[in-house]
């Protein structure tokens, strides 16, 4: 019950943190807080226009996906497999949008390979974690969605590792800094979620 009112608590407060970032953009300013640093690329429509379905689409995903841990299957089958749907929905018209962002991250190529082998690793796990459950694997399903879930908490954990660096006043060239960000935030999620999964019970056959 702790474990449930503590997630809530997280899920509400970055849910609460991830809409500021995005209502910073709703008015398609140029020249908001992370485009300042795109001038160069904001003019490709592709780019441009990927950002926004990213930011807009962000917020949606990270809530849908985390109300399905507080939402049992068990209890509430429908809205689970509501939020379910809308989560893997919201996923798979984003991932091209993400790609996209991946291939012109700052930070230079290594950096680059991070965002997309992230990307690609997001798109997978969601994928076997949908294709279990339409197999009526349960615990399967639940062990990818996690992964699939802690890579989408990787914005979050992103911003989180810059905050923490610039407020430990930590001396890094800025694409040092960015390399260690990029690779940090999604690594450091799955490996939290091998652990949660290790330590997972599953005796259970619904999520």
């Amino acid at each position: 019950m702790l474990k449930k009112i503590l997630f809530t608590l997280f899920l509400l407060i970055t849910s609460i943190l991830l809409f500021n970032i995005s209502y910073l953009y709703i008015g398609f300013d140029k020249h908001v807080d992370f485009l300042q640093t795109k001038q160069f690329i904001y003019k490709l429509k592709s780019w441009k226009y990927s950002f926004y379905i990213h930011v807009f689409t962000g917020i949606l995903i990270y809530i849908s996906g985390g109300l399905q841990f507080l939402i049992s299957y068990q209890k509430y089958p429908k809205l689970h497999r509501i939020l379910g749907y809308l989560y893997v929905g919201f996923i798979f018209i984003t991932f091209p949008a993400v790609l996209i962002m991946s291939f012109r991250a700052n930070g230079g190529y290594i950096a680059q390979v991070s965002f997309v082998t992230q990307t690609l690793l997001w798109l997978l796990f969601t994928y076997l974690g949908l294709r279990a459950i339409l197999k009526n694997t349960l615990i399967t399903h639940k062990k990818f969605m996690i992964r699939s879930y802690a890579l989408t908490l990787s914005a979050f954990t992103l911003r989180f590792l810059a905050f923490l660096i610039g407020m430990m006043k930590i001396d890094l060239h800025p694409n040092v800094k960015y390399i260690f960000i990029a690779y940090g935030s999604w690594i450091i999620n799955l490996v939290i979620a091998e652990i949660i999964i290790k330590k997972s019970p599953f005796t259970f056959d619904n999520t």
